[in-house]
């Protein structure tokens, strides 16, 4: 089998944990693996992670790189349409090379919404894909607004699953999947669930990452992780500290800053980082670095704002650890919280109940330990080998 993985973005949970699992389960079964990418995203650390791994295994194919100038439906197509073009280019440049046996689409929505109209950029290549942020039916499942796009949004999704061509569309939202299996579509069964996947390695204890992050061991700490932004929701959580009588609370950031006007610049942060109330750690984390900065950590905050209503692995990469969460209430996330009891929900713009929740959990009661149970009994299921091994024996 030769599989070509197209991820064109080297950021975050895509090529970090996505890409990374699925080339291990498809080397494991002697595979031959190529990746095509932007061309900023060849010299990127989470690139170079994956082929760190498995040298002279994978092979990698680049494309130029395409920004989007604003975030708005006409960006949004115009992006896409450039996107398919390119990469129907570099694949049928690739196959003039060697012919792949069948494409994987790490995040269908690069192209979602040109596919359905134009058709597969691959020919007669089989090709599957995963729906991340898949959005038309929140509203009717009760986890969040209604858009004027809904209905758009529902119609091209069904066409392309017409394609012949396509043979999965893998999502790894629970209420999504029984939204449509539970429909009357005839192409359903290409509708497959994959539990999403947030991992983090290490063997040191909790003592250990602390001394080597130079925390503490009487802190209790929030950690904020991932590519920081104003959706995290950090104003609300620095708000709701300073309403905490608890002397001890240390706010971790973890991650760089995504937003051109740096989230991480603004005076609420230097004002806690000089009390010596938060600890910044911008820059990319590689793997031992990750595991000591959840190791370390009392809480995970996942109090999203901005329409986030999407999944997070995130949350998977506490729940490794056993670390519970204080998350938004909306949404995916908010549903998963509640359903499997792993942690405060918070409206992340209610400063007050966020504080109520930071100093409940900060007494480690038994809720406290009932959250971190529960979250740990979720994230076994939701492991780079599960995660990664599944779609392969779809695809094969």
């Amino acid at each position: 089998m030769k599989l070509l993985i197209i991820e064109p973005r080297a950021i975050g949970h895509h090529m970090a944990s996505y890409v990374r699992c699925i080339v291990r389960a498809a080397v494991k079964k002697n595979w031959k693996v190529s990746i095509l990418t932007f061309n900023k995203s060849l010299n990127h650390p989470l690139t170079k992670l994956v082929t760190a791994e498995r040298p002279g295994k994978i092979t990698i194919y680049t494309i130029p790189d395409i920004n989007m100038s604003n975030y708005n439906s006409v960006s949004l197509i115009k992006y896409q349409l450039l996107l398919f073009l390119s990469i129907k280019k570099a694949v049928r440049r690739i196959s003039n090379i060697e012919t792949p046996s069948f494409i994987y689409l790490v995040n269908l929505e690069h192209i979602d919404k040109v596919i359905p109209v134009l058709g597969s950029p691959f020919k007669n290549i089989p090709w599957a894909g995963m729906l991340m942020n898949p959005k038309y039916h929140r509203f009717s499942m009760g986890i969040g607004p209604k858009s004027r796009s809904d209905n758009i949004f529902k119609i091209l999704f069904k066409s392309m699953l017409l394609i012949n061509t396509l043979k999965y569309v893998f999502v790894i939202d629970e209420i999504f999947y029984q939204y449509f299996i539970n429909s009357e579509d005839r192409n359903r069964q290409k509708i497959k669930y994959i539990p999403d996947v947030g991992e983090v390695f290490g063997a040191d204890s909790k003592d250990v990452a602390r001394e080597k992050l130079k925390i503490d061991n009487d802190a209790f700490v929030i950690l904020i992780y991932g590519n920081i932004s104003k959706r995290k929701g950090i104003r609300e959580i620095i708000q709701a500290m300073k309403l905490c009588s608890e002397e001890n609370i240390v706010l971790h950031i973890a991650g760089a800053p995504v937003d051109d006007d740096n989230i991480l610049l603004i005076p609420e942060i230097k004002e806690i980082e000089s009390a010596g109330k938060a600890m910044i750690s911008s820059f990319f984390h590689n793997e031992r670095d990750e595991y000591y900065a959840f190791k370390s950590a009392d809480i995970v905050w996942l109090g999203y704002i901005g329409g986030n209503y999407g999944s997070s692995g995130v949350l998977y990469q506490a729940g490794s650890i056993g670390v519970p969460v204080i998350a938004t209430d909306r949404g995916l996330i908010g549903w998963l919280v509640n359903k499997y009891g792993i942690g405060e929900l918070v409206n992340p713009q209610d400063i007050v109940s966020i504080a109520q929740a930071i100093s409940s959990l900060c007494r480690k009661d038994l809720n406290y330990q009932l959250y971190s149970e529960n979250i740990t009994k979720l994230a076994n299921r939701h492991t780079t080998k599960i995660f990664g091994s599944m779609i392969i024996e779809f695809i094969a």
